[in-house]
């Protein structure tokens, strides 16, 4: 049966498969041999009008239409916050069971991999779905291991919220372990108000997605906001200490990780819009930071942080592997 055989007995409700002439009723079987052809050769065929009367044939019959699921090679993954997961049973409500219901459209009988931050993943299968909430079964949980070698905190100066969300999003995908919010002397528009700690929980939760994409089973500590000099304090341990500075001349990135071999531990301080001013860029030397370049061109802080935890990842870390 043809292509347009089918498209005209779908709109005509055909005979043959117990249509009547006229009427904009299609039959289930019709339906899905022009499903099944259309997905595979015209994605987008059929029109609005006779999936709708696909729909309200089936429920006159008082029959379920057939749910569409996405196609996975493998199951996907979502963070779980609260109690430490273990095998047996566990609800999963609010935001995080509507987006797997709703939009990615999963279902009873359905696995996924849920992790906690814990560094394990646990296979789970669904069991009832709610509207606010789905009921799964927690299988044996099993430390993956996706961490970098390096221990790397990122020191960044306090932003615009968008120029934060992105850095969050892009260092936690990198494999920092740490991000400090740091209180410079140029830092703008920032107070210790109610807006602000909800960017705080903000940043938690763009985390918590970043690690589920990338396939880290770890999330990145978020510290709260912190001022310069108490951050400088709580780097002693950090085998590498870098400060990047537009004011610097003589020492570029290159030039500081070329005689180092190995790392375990490592600090990068990033400025905000402004960067950091001379006395910050002195105070931080004092503590064992070193000052470097990062080129003749003055980079946006965004891409400033981006390139130097790639650049660091690559020379001591997984990156690159």
């Amino acid at each position: 049966m043809g292509q347009v055989d089918l498209w005209q007995m779908a709109k005509a409700g055909h005979p043959a498969q117990g249509g009547t002439s006229g009427r904009s009723q299609p039959s289930i079987a019709i339906y899905a041999e022009l499903s099944v052809q259309s997905l595979v050769k015209y994605p987008a065929w059929i029109d609005l009008g006779t999936y709708l009367a696909y729909k309200l044939d089936l429920t006159a019959r008082g029959q379920q239409p057939l749910r569409s699921r996405p196609v996975s090679m493998k199951p996907r993954r979502f963070f779980v916050e609260g109690e430490p997961l273990k095998p047996g049973e566990r609800l999963v409500a609010g935001k995080r069971a509507h987006h797997l219901t709703r939009v990615l459209r999963l279902g009873v009988g359905d696995s996924v991999v849920l992790f906690d931050g814990s560094g394990r993943e646990f296979p789970a299968e669904i069991l009832e779905v709610g509207r606010q909430r789905i009921r799964v079964k927690v299988s044996s949980g099993k430390r993956i291991d996706r961490e970098s070698p390096l221990n790397l905190m990122l020191a960044l100066g306090l932003s615009k919220p968008s120029i934060m969300d992105l850095i969050v999003q892009k260092v936690t995908e990198l494999g920092v372990n740490e991000i400090v919010p740091v209180q410079t002397e140029r830092t703008q528009g920032w107070s210790a108000g109610t807006k602000d700690l909800a960017r705080i929980k903000r940043w938690g939760r763009i985390a918590q997605e970043a690690a589920r994409q990338s396939g880290r089973n770890v999330v990145p500590r978020i510290w709260p906001p912190t001022d310069y000099t108490s951050l400088l304090k709580q780097t002693d341990n950090k085998d590498v200490k870098l400060i990047c500075w537009e004011g610097e001349k003589k020492e570029n990135l290159r030039q500081a990780l070329k005689g180092k071999r190995k790392a375990h531990q490592a600090c990068v301080l990033v400025g905000p819009e402004g960067g950091f001013s001379e006395k910050e860029a002195k105070e931080a030397a004092s503590a064992g930071f070193q000052s470097v370049s990062l080129g003749r061109r003055v980079l946006r802080t965004e891409t400033a942080v981006i390139v130097v935890i790639g650049l660091i990842q690559y020379k001591f870390g997984d990156l690159g592997l």
